[in-house]
């Protein structure tokens, strides 16, 4: 189950490197 975090962390980072793009 904690893959779910790790998938949910890793579309939060992507989200704020776009952000920044």
């Amino acid at each position: 189950m904690r893959a779910i975090q790790i998938m949910l962390k890793v579309v939060l980072v992507l989200f704020c490197v776009l952000k920044t793009l």
